[in-house]
């Protein structure tokens, strides 16, 4: 296999470079910043040059490699053809559109590529090589079943179904690193079932009132309905979900600045009263990542704003009169076992 590495460090290298790409008064300038560079300046730029050209490089790098499993081992067997009948036969055929594209370039980009089909390619491996396979339940890229499917036929294999994961359970959940760790540190290690049921998610919370029986008007064909109107009915407050609100108190200025910590899975409710055309401007600092919040309107499932847009700080104007409420929650393997100090600050006044 040949390996490419980088040439080390050598003027001449630098000025066939340059007599490649340039001429003129810049090649000129440039030939003579070159002769009087000392070797280190040299060496400095070979790691600069090296560094910035794998950012332009880094990602069409990581695309061939994909082609060359892609269209050597997966395309022999598919066809664009193969491709609309599977998706005609799919419960939800309108999901086409996301993907049309991006198949059509895929089978396009393997044209460049000679197609060597193999014999056997779609014949299950059998081996007894010890084997860690996880999926992950929220992975858009693999189905979740492709890791029990891939163990089925490996006698010294386990499988796992990770539940809060995306494509890559590795960097979702750290409890799958840490059985990774282990598995390479012994291969023999047999796992329990731990990490797949902390990844669970809880059970949605069933409000009090939902199928509660009243006597209707109409002797009963619309019995409990009567009781619970549709605002009811799409409301979750925080006292519902066995919550403890906290009112914010501003201070002159209309400004307030929460210190606390949120352990595990708990999660803290603060509640304050907003009016339409308020400027809310909220700011999140905390000592770990997995920490979030999310913006409500009191009582609606539907958050205002989240920190898993990527932004750890809010500025809007409040739609409405009312209460509001920002839960502050951790994320991931920290509401297992984690903690996080942080600091809110919450600003309102008039826009």
């Amino acid at each position: 296999m040949q390996v490419c590495r980088r040439p080390p460090p050598d003027k001449q290298l630098l000025r066939d470079f340059v007599e490649t790409y340039f001429d003129g008064a810049v090649l000129a300038r440039l030939e003579a910043l070159i002769s009087a560079m000392s070797d280190s300046e040299v060496e400095v730029t070979f790691d600069a040059i090296g560094r910035e050209s794998f950012e332009f490089t880094g990602e069409f790098i990581k695309s061939v490699d994909l082609l060359i499993y892609a269209c050597q081992e997966d395309i022999p067997y598919n066809s664009p053809e193969g491709y609309e009948q599977v998706i005609a036969a799919l419960q939800y055929p309108d999901l086409d559109q996301m993907t049309v594209s991006s198949v059509a370039s895929l089978y396009a980009d393997c044209t460049l590529f000679d197609q060597l089909p193999e014999t056997g390619f779609h014949e299950p491996v059998t081996a007894d090589v010890p084997t860690l396979a996880f999926g992950s339940a929220w992975d858009v890229q693999t189905a979740q079943s492709w890791a029990a499917n891939a163990a089925a036929t490996l006698t010294n294999a386990q499988s796992f179904l990770i539940h809060e994961a995306g494509h890559g359970a590795l960097i979702f959940q750290k409890c799958v690193a840490d059985m990774a760790v282990a598995f390479f540190n012994d291969p023999a290690r047999r796992f329990d079932d731990r990490c797949t049921e902390a990844t669970k998610l809880k059970n949605y919370h069933i409000a009090s009132w939902v199928g509660v029986e009243a006597e209707a008007d109409d002797g009963g064909e619309n019995a409990g309905t009567d009781d619970v109107t549709e605002e009811q009915a799409n409301s979750i407050t925080p006292e519902q979900l066995g919550l403890t609100p906290q009112a914010v108190t501003f201070d002159e200025t209309g400004s307030a600045i929460i210190h606390g910590r949120v352990v595990g899975a708990d999660v803290l409710s603060y509640v304050f009263e907003g009016s339409e055309g308020e400027l809310l401007e909220i700011a999140f600092e905390a000592s770990t990542p997995s920490a979030n919040f999310n913006l409500l309107h009191y009582g609606d499932p539907e958050a205002v704003f989240s920190t898993w847009s990527g932004e750890n700080a809010y500025s809007g104007t409040l739609d409405r009169n009312g209460r509001y409420e920002i839960r502050v929650y951790l994320l991931g393997q920290a509401k297992e076992t984690g903690s996080a100090d942080f600091e809110l600050t919450i600003k309102l006044g008039a826009d």
